[in-house]
C-alpha cells in the first residue's frame, strides 16, 4: 500500500472533483489485482482558524473559573502562561522529526490546556494554604511538595498513550494526538516547575542600614 497526499488551497468543491477525476485516471491504468482509493483529510484553513480559536476562549474559560477559585486576578494570568509553555514542545516534536500535523495536533492543543492547568492549579493551591510568612520559600515549598504527584502523573499519561503510538502514522489522528500531548508534557515541566516560580515570586526589598546615632550630653 502507498499512501500519497497532497495539499490544495482553493474551493473543497473543485479540490475534490479534481482528485476523483485523478483516481479513476489511476484505477484505468492500474494491473489487475491492484486499485486507488481516496480518503476525505481534508482541512482548510477556515477551521484551523476555528479550531485557534476554540483555543482562546479555552484559556479565557480558565482564566475567570481560576480567578474565582483562588480570588485573585493575578494568579490565574501566571497559570494561563504556563499553557503556552507547553505548546513548545508541542511544535519541537512535530518540527523536529518531521511527524504529519492534522486534527489530532489541534486536539493536543486543548488536551494540553487542561492537563498542564491542573498541574499549575496544584501548586497554587498549596501555596495558598501555605502557613510559611516569607513568600518565596512558600513558594519553594509548594513546588517541590507537589513535585512528586504533578511528575507521576505526567508520566502516567505518557505512557498511557503509547498505545496509540503503535499504530505508527498510518491512523493519523491518534498518532498526532498522542505525540502531540506526549511533547507538550514533557516541555510542560520546564513551564511548571521553573516559569511557574519565577511569575509567583516577589522580589526581596531589601532592610535599609540604619546609621549609628551619637548620643549628645
Amino acid at each position: 500500500m502507498r499512501v500519497v497526499g497532497f495539499d490544495y488551497l482553493g474551493s473543497y468543491k473543485f479540490g475534490n472533483q479534481h482528485r476523483e477525476r485523478v483516481v479513476d485516471a489511476m484505477n484505468d491504468q492500474m494491473p489487475v489485482g491492484y486499485f486507488a482509493d481516496s480518503q476525505n483529510n481534508y482541512f482548510s484553513f477556515d477551521k484551523a482558524k476555528r479550531q485557534y480559536g476554540l483555543l482562546v476562549y479555552l484559556m479565557l474559560g480558565i482564566y475567570f473559573i481560576c480567578a474565582v477559585l483562588f480570588e485573585s486576578l493575578r494568579k490565574p494570568f501566571f497559570i494561563i502562561m504556563t499553557i503556552p509553555v507547553s505548546f513548545i514542545g508541542l511544535f519541537l516534536i512535530f518540527s523536529l522529526f518531521d511527524f504529519p500535523f492534522d486534527q489530532g495536533g489541534y486536539a493536543a492543543f486543548v488536551m494540553l490546556g487542561g492537563l498542564v492547568v491542573n498541574a499549575s492549579i496544584f501548586i497554587v493551591n498549596d501555596l495558598n494554604n501555605s502557613r510559611l510568612k516569607h513568600h518565596n520559600r512558600a513558594v519553594v515549598k509548594a513546588v517541590l511538595g507537589k513535585s512528586m504527584p504533578i511528575l507521576l502523573t505526567i508520566l502516567s499519561t505518557c505512557f498511557g498513550l503509547i498505545p496509540f503510538l503503535i499504530e505508527g502514522e498510518s491512523e493519523v489522528f491518534w498518532f498526532a494526538l498522542a505525540i502531540g500531548t506526549i511533547g507538550g508534557l514533557v516541555f510542560s515541566v520546564v513551564g511548571v516547575f521553573l516559569c511557574l516560580p519565577v511569575f509567583l515570586s516577589r522580589k526581596v526589598k531589601k532592610a535599609k542600614k540604619l546609621k549609628p546615632q551619637l548620643a549628645v550630653q
